[in-house]
Order: C-alpha cells, then structure tokens, then sequence
C-alpha cells in the first residue's frame, strides 16, 4: 500500500471525526428530495454535539423546515450552524426567529464582491472559540511566553481589513433592500414555475425537492452529458453550473453522478429560461 494510498478514502472531516472520538451522521433524503427529518429521532439527541445545516440545498433547492430546525436546536443543545448563502440573496431572514448559535454567507451571493464572506456567532459562543489567523490586529500582547488576544470579534480579525470588500457588500444590501426581497421572491417564484413546467418532459429529468420560491433547478439531460450541456450553453452565451455541486454524497443518494444547475436572480425573467430550454430543445 503506497503513503497515500491509505488515506485515499478518507475525507477530511472524516479524519477530524476519528481523532476526536466523533461520529458524522448525515441526515437520509426522500425520494422527493425532501429531508427525512424523522431519521433524527433514531438518535440520541444528548449525543449531539454540533448541528450544521444549509437552510436552503444548493442540489435541488430544498428549504430546511425551520420551525424543525428551531425546536431541534432547543432540544438537543448542541452548537448549531446554519449556511444561509443560498437563501440571503433570495428571501427574508431572521436570525432571532431561528436562534442558531452561528450563521455563515458569502457575499458573492447577495450581488457583491468576491473574496469576503460573514460568520455571525451569539456573543456568548465566542468565548468558547479560538481564533484560527493570528496577526496584528487581533493580540491585545504578545510579552511573555503565552500571548494574549483581544475578546470577542475582534481576535478573529488579523491583518488590514480590506474595507473596500465591506463596502461593496454593504452596497449590495442597500440595493436588495430598495428592491424589496417580497418582489424578488415573487420573481423567483414565476421563473420557478416556468422551468418546472418546461423541464417536465421526456428529454429532462429534473432533480426533486424545490419550492415555489426556488431560485435554482437541477437536471439532467437525456443522452447528454452535463459537461456536453454546459458546452452548448456557453456558444450561446448562457452560463450553467455542472458537475457535483460540491455534494457528491447527495447526487449519489439521487442516483446521479453530474448535473446541470440553472441559477436565476434579479437580472433574470422567464424570457431567460425560454431561450435556454429552448436552444437545448433545438439541439436534441
């Protein structure tokens, strides 16, 4: 067995599990694309230490039932995490409502600047956590054999904040705000409607689970290859995302091994999706 070999199947959470003791447990899916949210219950709750969950699925786009969420957290009291990217630039959110111990978002997703992200903790977990960038900024002094760091948010800024990428993003805010995200959760909800229905036939096969406000849909296009389907969009100048999706385990427990994703915004309607589905029409 060669140095890596050993290693090959191992993820890197999986190592981080067997170092500390700890055992992942992925939540089981549907077959229509749902969470099996019922499979929680089979397990000892009072063993859950950490909870982490996307509020809105970047495979099929489906939304997590938050009151679920919010009386699982209350229960098991485990230190929870939700990924809020897909739903930020998309619908309203409520931190309070939920009650999650921390939040995470990337700006590109709410029309800013790459390279910049946010994770909102409660102030009373941070604490508890240590910081992972050290550098000026974030030692409150460095005299003596331990050094010391700031309290709170502050130990986690190391180095010259890039204020620019801040500003970008807070522009971006401003400008979802004056649009309004009902209006914009009502564009998404028509553009959904629209490609389910044209999606819906024999040379299609969409991947379950979305919700009337969806802003994405995954499929599969009968005797083409995703890769294929990308190629022919992009001569048209329309951009999709193939492959894995970052979740190779979800597409395996669909059956599938690559997708194609179309993603809709405020800068698209459904005249959009009919030229896209449209040209793929055309080329079958």
């Amino acid at each position: 067995m060669g140095p890596y070999e050993h290693h090959s199947n191992i993820l890197p959470w999986e190592g981080v599990a067997r170092k500390t003791g700890a055992c992942l447990v992925q939540l089981p899916l549907l077959e229509n694309g749902d969470i099996n949210y019922e499979f929680v219950n089979s397990i000892d709750k009072k063993r859950i230490k950490v909870l982490s969950m996307s509020a809105v699925s970047n495979v099929n786009a489906h939304v997590v039932d938050m009151n679920w969420l919010k009386n699982l957290i209350a229960e098991c009291k485990a230190f929870s995490i939700l990924d809020v990217s897909q739903a930020a630039g998309h619908r309203k959110i409520s931190f309070d409502e939920i009650g999650a111990d921390a939040y995470v978002m990337s700006a590109h997703k709410m029309y800013g600047p790459k390279n910049i992200g946010a994770a909102i903790v409660k102030k009373e977990k941070i604490d508890f956590m240590e910081p992972f960038i050290v550098g000026g900024g974030m030692v409150w002094n460095s005299l003596g054999a331990v050094p010391k760091w700031h309290i709170g948010a502050r130990k986690f800024e190391a180095g010259t904040f890039d204020v620019g990428l801040v500003k970008a993003w807070a522009e971006a805010c401003n400008y979802l705000n004056n649009i309004g995200m009902e209006k914009i959760c009502q564009s998404d909800k028509s553009i959904w409607e629209y490609a389910k229905s044209r999606l819906n036939n024999k040379h299609f096969v969409i991947v379950p689970g979305g919700d009337e406000c969806s802003s994405i849909v995954s499929f599969c296009v009968n005797n083409l290859h995703a890769h294929d389907v990308a190629h022919i969009a992009a001569k048209h100048n329309f951009e999709i995302r193939t492959g894995h999706m970052c979740a190779q385990g979800t597409l395996n427990n669909f059956g599938f091994t690559s997708l194609c994703r179309l993603s809709w915004g405020i800068g698209s309607d459904v005249e959009d999706v009919k030229a896209f589905i449209g040209l793929l029409e055309e080329e079958l």
